[in-house]
């Protein structure tokens, strides 16, 4: 997967959901990311248990900040 390493430009065009590896123009929150996902009625080992789904993403107070994650692991 071959992410982008320019910024976005913020009046580039918009889209609702972004696929991995791409990244929105900046100051612009999508309606939707991907997310993994374990879910009540999904338990039983880590392969069938965690899903990727496509989630709505949620509204940022004037207190908070969204940060972007480009990696992160489990020790």
């Amino acid at each position: 997967m071959a992410l982008d390493t320019h910024a976005a430009l913020a009046d580039a065009p918009t889209k609702d959901l972004y696929e991995l590896g791409e990244m929105p123009p900046l100051g612009h929150v999508p309606k939707q990311m991907y997310a993994w996902t374990i879910r009540r009625e999904r338990h039983g080992p880590p392969e069938t248990a965690m899903q990727q789904e496509v989630v709505e993403t949620w509204s940022i107070d004037s207190n908070e900040v969204l940060i972007m994650v480009m990696a992160a692991g489990v020790n």
